[in-house]
């Protein structure tokens, strides 16, 4: 019954054009953006009425984006909860509800839905040491300054935070139906120094003609002539930063691991085994697409990690006096890659 009262509301929405609600700013949107998300608005209406809700959900974005109207973000968050995207759509009810232009009546049924809805995943509650700033969980896009309230699935999260100059991050485990408060501590960013342009000095040289040479030194062979150590090669230098980025690689595949390994312990004690009834088999569901997600990067970054110790270590090695004859060539396979090395050692 809810879901029909939404829906009704959204298309009773797309009768009407997307009248300006509050004042505007000079530098606000036109009037040509106000024409192009009203018509994008309307036949993302359209398509969400024939069910096609991920086309239309691109449709209400690209209006929003153009014209941030309240009644567009209302259609956004339900486009995302039909798609079986909760916490997106749980996120975008809030944003809805703290957005002063949103209609009061529309806003109490919203609220309700956020209780629904709230059952299912975790809340934070955001709170600052100082001014609020732009807000990002996990992955996801930048919520606006402002955002005092997010939803994420159950189990573990990292909240990120920024504003001018300052950054801040916290993590934690929430579960679902419950709510929890953490608070972001500002760090100021590094400053970067300034290169400033080297200045060089030319110190001029006087020639003096020297006496002729004597019979004695004429008949005198001339000393051989040294000739300077060949420079160092500075291919040791690349080998160590190609090998620490290798390992640094490394380093983030094994965080990468443990947490795909956290979330497939989150959805055995979920749903043991997928047996369970929902909304639990689909939470269950969800934390192990994004395990699989993460071990599937970790794997990359291992290969790539592998790839630049292994460059590293043969930049080490022909970083040697040239008489080494040191000869490195990439060698490929049906399954592999790798490199030869050839010389005297």
């Amino acid at each position: 019954m809810r879901h029909l009262l939404f829906t009704a509301a959204l298309a009773a929405l797309a009768t009407a054009a997307l009248a300006p609600t509050t004042a505007r700013a000079d530098d606000g949107p036109s009037s040509s953006d106000h024409r192009q998300a009203n018509a994008l608005y309307k036949e993302g209406v359209r398509l969400y009425n024939k069910a096609e809700y991920a086309s239309a959900l691109d449709l209400f974005e690209n209006a929003y984006h153009r014209y941030p109207d309240p009644r567009i973000l209302f259609s956004i968050a339900t486009s995302l909860r039909q798609m079986g995207r909760t916490v997106d759509a749980a996120n975008a009810y809030q944003r809805f509800v703290d957005d002063p232009g949103a209609e009061p009546a529309l806003v109490a049924d919203t609220q309700t839905v956020l209780k629904v809805l709230d059952a299912t995943v975790g809340r934070i509650d955001l709170a600052f040491d100082g001014p609020a700033g732009e807000i990002q969980v996990e992955d996801g896009v930048w919520l606006p300054e402002g955002t005092a309230h997010v939803r994420v699935l159950p189990g573990s999260f990292i909240v990120r935070a920024r504003r001018d100059g300052f950054t801040g991050e916290t993590t934690g485990r929430v579960a679902a139906g419950a709510a929890i408060t953490v608070t972001l501590t500002w760090t100021a960013k590094p400053v970067e120094p300034v290169a400033r342009p080297k200045t060089t000095t030319t110190t001029p040289t006087t020639t003096t003609a020297s006496a002729a040479p004597s019979t004695a030194s004429a008949l005198t062979p001339p000393a051989p002539v040294r000739t300077a150590p060949p420079a160092p090669s500075h291919r040791r230098t690349f080998a160590l930063a190609s090998g620490g980025a290798g390992l640094a690689l490394a380093a983030g595949a094994i965080v990468l691991e443990l947490g795909a390994r956290s979330r497939i312990a989150d959805a055995e004690a979920a749903c043991p085994q997928l047996r369970c009834a929902e909304p639990a088999h689909g939470q269950a569901q969800a934390l192990l697409d994004a395990a699989q997600g993460r071990r599937t990067t970790a794997l990359v970054l291992g290969g790539l990690a592998t790839v630049g110790v292994a460059a590293g270590a043969a930049l080490w090695l022909t970083g040697r006096a040239p008489d080494s004859a040191l000869r490195v060539a990439p060698t490929t396979g049906d399954h592999s890659v790798g490199l030869t090395i050839l010389g005297r050692f």
